[in-house]
């Protein structure tokens, strides 16, 4: 594994090495680098105080908005499967014959959770979480939409929409806290 190491046990990988001269804690430390020929160097580093913070609030926010992708590719994968094997099914709830348009929106759901679950798993998620929740965020609105023009008819059915776009608001939810986290920090290292 190519990077720095600290000598208190933490990890800087490749791609911020070369901007480690930059970075600074307030004391320098002793941190090891490996080497083209896999032999680990020491040498005397100086890192930001604020470089760590960032390193370190970095990983709750990643961590937030891999959670918020997580969740939304789980949704939209079930809800993706259900509109696909029964698009009857789920018509009959909402009191709308329109199957061929569910097995598509089902397929166009499972396409979608599979690049969320790929974006979850990447190193950085901000970008995608971003883009999702543009995708989401209007979402419940279009819900409340169905309900009050009566494009969904039955009551069963109006119960799901309306709670589909609750469960989409709160994951929209999610991302938005996410991202609002990073902000201030990201703020912080431009300045």
């Amino acid at each position: 594994m190519n990077g720095i190491f600290r000598n208190d046990g933490g990890f800087w990988s490749s791609k911020i090495g070369p901007t480690l001269g930059t970075l600074c804690r307030e004391k320098p430390c002793i941190c090891s680098r490996r080497g083209p020929s896999g032999a680990i160097a020491q040498q005397k580093v100086l890192y930001l105080v604020k470089f760590d913070l960032y390193l370190q609030d970095m990983g709750t926010t990643s961590e937030q908005t891999r959670n918020a992708l997580a969740a939304n590719a789980a949704f939209s994968l079930g809800t993706g499967l259900l509109l696909a094997i029964a698009p009857a099914t789920v018509g009959g709830w909402l009191g709308v014959e329109v199957d061929g348009w569910l097995r598509l929106l089902g397929i166009a759901l499972l396409g979608h959770a599979a690049m969320l679950a790929w974006a979850a798993s990447q190193a950085e998620t901000r970008k995608w979480a971003q883009l999702n929740l543009l995708a989401i965020a209007p979402y419940p609105v279009l819900m409340i939409g169905l309900v009050v023009t009566g494009l969904v008819s039955r009551p069963l059915g109006q119960g799901l929409v309306l709670a589909d776009g609750v469960i989409v608001g709160a994951i929209a939810a999610m991302h938005w806290l996410g991202l609002r986290k990073a902000a201030p920090v990201v703020q912080a290292q431009a300045a």
